[in-house]
This record gives structure tokens, C-alpha cells and sequence, in this order.
């Protein structure tokens, strides 16, 4: 039985026309997914780095014993005049 009228071809070409476009659609979803992973990560990133930062602020304090962020903001105002002080005598010194 031979048909004239039946094309491979042309269901060939709309199988792998079918394919390709699944293909598309699957790699622009992927590269969206990629990109919501990317900006969750950098997010955790940047939770991790406040999380340090006030771990080392908490520790200050306890070591310091301050009980109020005030106080806290007065010895750090105190300790960065004190750094930027010495940081004065160095380039004094050196300078002589």
C-alpha cells in the first residue's frame, strides 16, 4: 500500500519544528530560574554579612558593658576620634 498524498517530510519537519520550540520555551524558563536562584543567594549573602556584623557589634557591647545604643554611639565616636588621632601622629612621625 503506497499513499501519495502522505508527506513524511513534512510531519518530520513539524515534529522537529515542535521540538525546537519546546526547547525554547524550557531554556527561557530555565534562565528565569536562574535568575530568581541568583538574586535569593545574593540575598542570603547579604543576611549573613548583617548577621556577622551585628554578632561583632554584640560582642562589643557585652565586652564593654553598655546597655544602650547611645552609649555604644558615644564610645564608638570616641574610639574613631582616638584611631583618626593616631592616625595623625603616624603620618607626623613618618614625615620627620
Amino acid at each position: 500500500m503506497y499513499r501519495s498524498d502522505y508527506n513524511v517530510f513534512n510531519l518530520f519537519s513539524q515534529f522537529i519544528r515542535k521540538i525546537g520550540f519546546q526547547y525554547f520555551k524550557l531554556e527561557i524558563e530555565l534562565e528565569q530560574i536562574k535568575e530568581k536562584a541568583k538574586a535569593k543567594s545574593d540575598f542570603i549573602l547579604y543576611l549573613r554579612k548583617q548577621k556577622r556584623l551585628w554578632y561583632k557589634k554584640m560582642i562589643y557591647i557585652v565586652s564593654k558593658s553598655l546597655f544602650d545604643m547611645e552609649e555604644l554611639k558615644k564610645v564608638e565616636t570616641e574610639e574613631t576620634v582616638r584611631n583618626e588621632e593616631f592616625q595623625v601622629l603616624i603620618r607626623n612621625f613618618a614625615n620627620i
